[in-house]
This record gives C-alpha cells, sequence and structure tokens, in this order.
C-alpha cells in the first residue's frame, strides 16, 4: 500500500493517514495479545478479523483511487486528442480558406486588369478612329483649298486674257463679247475650321438644350430638392438627371473657388490627387451603356498633399481612396502618416468630396488604381 501511494495525484496525505491510522490498529492488537494473558482465543480471532477487513478495505479504496485517477487520465488523454484533432481541423479549415480567398482576390485582380486593358484598347480604338477621321477631313480641307487656289488661278488668268482681248479690240476698234470672269470667293481654311467649330459649338448647344427640354429642366431646382431626390428617388431616369446636374453644380462652385483663391490656400484644399485633376481638363469621349448599371468600383492612388515646410520635407505622402457608386464617388477617404484620417460620404460631405466623374478622373486607366472591395472596407472601418 506504501508504494501505491506516491503514484497518487490527489488525496495522498489522506492515504497516507488511513494507512499510519491501519498500522497504529495492528500495533495495538498485537501489544493487546501480548500483554493480555487472560485473552481468548476467540478474542484474537475477532481482532484479526477486523484488522483484516480494515486492510482489505484501505486497500480496495487506494485501488479505486488508482482506478480512478487512470480513468481520469485517459479521459484528459482523449480530450487533449480531440481538441488537437479539432484545433488542426480548424486550421486545415482555415487554411483552405485562406487558399480559396487568394484564388478568389488573384481571379478578380485578374479581371480588373483584363477590364482596364479592354477599357485602354476600346480608348486607343476611339482615339485611333478620331485621328483618322481628322486625318480625312484635313485632307478634304486640304483638297478644297488646292482645287479652290487652282481655280482662282485659272480665273485669274482668264480675267487677264479678257483684259488683253479688250485692249487689242479697242487698238484695233474691234468688239468683245462677254465680261471678264469674276473670282468666286471660297472660304480659307481658317474660316473653315472656325465655322466648323462654330457649328459644333452650336450643334452641341442645340443637343443639351434639346436633352433638357425631353427629360427634366432641373436649372431652377434647389441643393435640398436635388439632394432629397438623389436620396428618395425611385425614378431611375430623374435620379441620375438629378445626378448629373448635382455633380454639374459642384464643378462650376469649385471652378469659380479655385478662381477667386490664393494657390496656396487651394493646395490645402485639394480635394484628389492632382493627377485625377490634370486628367479632367483632357476632353473625353462620353462613356457608352448606361452607366447606372454599372457596379461599385473602389480605386487608390498615392497623394502628395503639400504642407507648410519647404522642399520635400513640407509634403505630407499619403493614400487617396475613392469608392464609385456608378460615375460619382459615394466614399472618399484620405490616410496621412502624420494626419488624422479623413472620411467623406455622399450626401453629407459633397462640398469637400471630389465631383468629378468616374471616366473624367481617369482612374480606370491607371494601371494598379482599382482594389477590391474587402481592401477598402478593411481601410473604411480601421
Amino acid at each position: 500500500m506504501e508504494a501505491v501511494i506516491p503514484q497518487l495525484k490527489k488525496e495522498k496525505e489522506n492515504a497516507k493517514k488511513n494507512i499510519e491510522n491501519l498500522r497504529n490498529s495492528i500495533r495495538g492488537a498485537c501489544t493487546t495479545i501480548k500483554t493480555n494473558p487472560k485473552i481468548s482465543r476467540t478474542d484474537i480471532d475477532k481482532l484479526y478479523t477486523k484488522l483484516t477487513k480494515d486492510v482489505e478495505s484501505q486497500m480496495a479504496a487506494l485501488q479505486k483511487a488508482m482506478m480512478d485517477q487512470k480513468n481520469r487520465e485517459e479521459q484528459e488523454r482523449l480530450r487533449r486528442i480531440e481538441a488537437e484533432m479539432r484545433a488542426a481541423e480548424e486550421a486545415k479549415q482555415k487554411e483552405q480558406e485562406r487558399i480559396k480567398q487568394e484564388e478568389e482576390h488573384r481571379r478578380l485582380k485578374a479581371e480588373m486588369e483584363a477590364r482596364r486593358k479592354a477599357e485602354e484598347a476600346e480608348r486607343l480604338k476611339l482615339e485611333e478612329q478620331d485621328r483618322i477621321a481628322a486625318m480625312k477631313l484635313q485632307q478634304q480641307m486640304e483638297q478644297a483649298a488646292k482645287a479652290d487656289q487652282e481655280n482662282r488661278e485659272r480665273l485669274e488668268q482668264e480675267r487677264r486674257d479678257h483684259e488683253m482681248a479688250v485692249r487689242l479690240a479697242k487698238e484695233t476698234n474691234g468688239h468683245v463679247e462677254g465680261s471678264p470672269p469674276q473670282l468666286r470667293s471660297f472660304p480659307s481654311m481658317e474660316s473653315m475650321n472656325g465655322e466648323n467649330k462654330l457649328n459644333r459649338s452650336e450643334r452641341v448647344r442645340m443637343q443639351q438644350a434639346m436633352q433638357g427640354k425631353q427629360k427634366h429642366d432641373l436649372s431652377k431646382w434647389k441643393y435640398s430638392e436635388l439632394r432629397d431626390t438623389i436620396n428618395t428617388s425611385c425614378d431611375i431616369e430623374l435620379l441620375e438627371a438629378c445626378r448629373h446636374e448635382f455633380h454639374r453644380r459642384l464643378k462650376v462652385y469649385h471652378a469659380w473657388k479655385a478662381k477667386n483663391a490664393r494657390k496656396s490656400t487651394m493646395a490645402e484644399q485639394e480635394r484628389a490627387p492632382q493627377s485625377i485633376m490634370d486628367a479632367a481638363k483632357t476632353p473625353r469621349l462620353p462613356q457608352k451603356g448606361d452607366i447606372l448599371g454599372a457596379r461599385h468600383r473602389y480605386f487608390r492612388i498615392p497623394f502628395v498633399r503639400p504642407g507648410g515646410g519647404a522642399g520635400g520635407e513640407g509634403e505630407r505622402r499619403g493614400w487617396w481612396y475613392a469608392h464609385f457608386d456608378g460615375q460619382y464617388v459615394a466614399r472618399q477617404m484620405e490616410l496621412h502618416p502624420d494626419k488624422t484620417p479623413v472620411l467623406l460620404q455622399a450626401g453629407v460631405d459633397d462640398m469637400q468630396m471630389c465631383e468629378l466623374s468616374l471616366e473624367e478622373t481617369g482612374l480606370t486607366r491607371k494601371r494598379g488604381a482599382e482594389i477590391l472591395e474587402h481592401e477598402f472596407e478593411r481601410e473604411w472601418t480601421r
């Protein structure tokens, strides 16, 4: 029994105490038998039986304690194995999910790059078509100018011949029938260019006026009416007209503000990186298709905001994020290492947000500018 006690992890002291009591009982019984000459055989048998039962009981208790301990250890071992298996399974699932997400992100990025290349190819195709059309127009104008010059020279020669004939007729008292050819007035290349530009501008104004009459005249609407309609209207045509009118007014406001503000003040109040503002100065062809059906798109580009210092130390480098809902910015974010993040949302911070359409910003043509939704949301919720 004493050899079993060191193996116990619980109730070790209690087991030692019980064994010590049992040992004392055996010693007491031995002393009684030795010192009591009158003790009978029956009393000795009773003492022996009692001590035997006590020893068997203590031994059974120790065996039960050892068995319970082994059962607990086995259960703990099984629990650890089960926990390890569960942890390994969870780790495996997480790894599979991570690999799946990475593959999905790679697929989405590949789609974005393919879309960017397709848009770039379409833009180059349109530019090439415009270039060819411009060359054809230039050739036509040059041919017309050449024909005009040749006709002028021919008519001038005919006029001189007629004058010479008249002079000879006068000298010989003869008569010349007909009148000298009149030079026709052909427009020059400059005037043709000017007329072409004026006619084109006039056509654009007429088209805009016709569109305004055919759809919605929003020129007299208040800012609050436009914003309420954008937030609540279910009329898709009216909604898009309001968005266009709203951002048109923002462009006018910012253009007026830029014209009347100091350069340093405007630098501090930049609403988007300068590369985007510069891209908007280049005329773009209107985007084909229904822009209302366009999906949400997210972009990120470097943003260098001028600071108060001189040289490179005065520039604060950061990132400019934009979430476009269709053609216009729905959320905008600026992150600079030495500044509090700037989070702007349409309908609340319109005056501080970029007023340009997605096509005007040129972001779709910038390689690596478009990002995934989770990349934008991670920074937005941080």
